[in-house]
């Protein structure tokens, strides 16, 4: 495939029909000032110095958390709840080899947000948009209520020791719109490396028509992410 195996060196074959970003481009590490649509939530410097959530863990999801999972989807994306619930059901319902991944993040008033994992075989599966093939997040939603408070860095934690110990991979790749300050600072936080930028990648497309690709090389077993720069 054009991206080569899971562990080559993406940036080096990076296709010319989208640029890469060089390490010492500003967007590399996800700047202040950034564009932003009104359905993205607007990046405040303030984000980071809550008080942590406490008694936060993070699990493999199953089927009894399909309802709460369901209601934070509707809150982000302003659906009817349980349109929602039907859909993760059925991801529940679909699990096997190749299935995405759920995981949760649970704290003592309940679920507070939750990430979606999955391999994409991108050499021998055709998607809309290259990318390259490994282990992606294919989402990450935090309640409204508990934003700001540790979960996401919680759930990437988790689910980076999950990718090490139990998938056996040392790469995340994640992306998002490049007009998404929040998720981009967020990025940026965790340690990931802005790579690529196209018009989107698998089969999602943005609708400002630019994304960015970004990359996380995992430390070994038993790591944290630590967001010093959220």
């Amino acid at each position: 495939g054009v991206f080569g195996k899971e562990k080559s060196n993406f940036s080096a074959k990076t296709p010319n029909f989208f640029p890469k970003i060089p390490p010492d481009d500003p967007r590399s590490r996800a700047p202040d000032i950034v564009p932003f649509m009104s359905k993205y939530e607007k990046f405040s410097s303030e984000r980071g110095r809550k008080d942590p959530l406490p008694g936060l863990v993070v699990r493999p999801a199953v089927p009894a958390d399909a309802e709460a999972i369901a209601s934070i989807i509707a809150e982000r994306n302003g659906t009817a709840a349980e349109k929602a619930a039907e859909k993760v059901r059925r991801e529940f319902e679909t699990q096997g080899p190749g299935a995405a991944k759920l995981f949760v993040a649970v704290s003592e008033g309940g679920i507070a947000g939750f990430c979606r994992c999955g391999r994409r075989d991108t050499a021998a599966q055709p998607f809309k948009f290259p990318a390259p093939a490994g282990w992606y997040c294919l989402g990450l939603v935090v309640r409204g209520a508990f934003r700001g408070r540790g979960v996401a860095r919680a759930l990437y934690s988790f689910l980076g020791r999950w990718l090490r110990e139990t998938a056996g991979t040392d790469r995340l790749y994640s992306f998002c719109s490049a007009e998404n300050a929040v998720s981009l600072k967020m990025h940026a936080a965790l340690g990931f490396e802005a790579v690529s930028e196209g018009p989107g990648f698998l089969d999602v497309p943005f609708d400002c028509g630019r994304g960015v690709l970004f990359r996380l090389e995992l430390p070994g077993p038993g790591f944290d992410l630590n967001l010093t720069r959220a």
